[in-house]
């Protein structure tokens, strides 16, 4: 026997196991699609069931406090707007009572001879 009636006596084992291959593949491709697709439902799945509980936390225990948080916020947003408002009109006299708080520490800690009094006087 010649290896041509070898290889014809091989060629429909040959084919079947490329057939049988090429169907295996086939198989093995679509159960990973489909253990993929199955995975992303799953998360899906439990990320609505994590939203869910949540939500219902949320809604029982904390919507009141943050409702009220926002509006504290609010309020001392436009607090902090008309102080600086009412500070920015009134920048001249905020100064120049400053500045006459200064000078009075300043000659509290500070000695002025009568001499240098009568002179300047």
């Amino acid at each position: 026997m010649t290896t041509i009636h070898l290889l014809a006596h091989l060629e429909p084992l040959l084919t079947a196991a490329a057939r049988f291959y090429a169907v295996a593949g086939e198989i093995f491709s679509i159960t990973a699609i489909l253990w993929c697709l199955r995975l992303m439902s799953d998360l899906a799945e439990t990320s609505y069931k994590a939203g869910v509980i949540a939500g219902k936390f949320y809604k029982r225990h904390l919507h009141k406090w943050v409702i009220r948080a926002a509006a504290f916020y609010w309020l001392g947003c436009q607090l902090t707007w008309e102080g600086l408002r009412w500070t920015y009109q009134h920048r001249s006299e905020i100064l120049a009572a400053a500045n006459e708080c200064r000078d009075r520490i300043g000659k509290a800690f500070s000695y002025q001879s009568p001499a240098m009094e009568a002179l300047t006087a």
